[in-house]
């Protein structure tokens, strides 16, 4: 009798062993990092100069975008390797 207590305590063993070891992966996916909310709630914890500091860099990032916007369609791409390559091959050879 004692034997077989002792058997169904060691699989009871395993299996929450083994519950633990596949919630754990889950159970790290389920907080945030980093969300919206957490940045949002970092903003309003900041000191006087943090936020002065944040609010410089988020103008920087603002101006960096729009200079990005409006340069990207103003000029053709560049080729590089335009004088590398050989010329297209003409019609009359076909």
């Amino acid at each position: 009798m004692a034997g077989a207590k002792m058997r169904i305590l060691k699989i009871a063993a395993v299996i929450v062993a083994a519950s633990a070891f596949a919630a754990g992966p889950a159970y790290s996916q389920m907080g945030s990092k980093g969300g919206a909310n957490d940045r949002a709630k970092a903003v309003d914890k900041m000191t006087a100069e943090e936020r002065e500091r944040h609010d410089r860099q988020m103008a920087v990032d603002r101006a960096y975008k729009e200079t990005l916007e409006k340069t990207s369609g103003a000029e053709q791409k560049a080729d590089p390797w335009a004088t590398v390559r050989p010329a297209a091959p003409s019609n009359a050879k076909r």
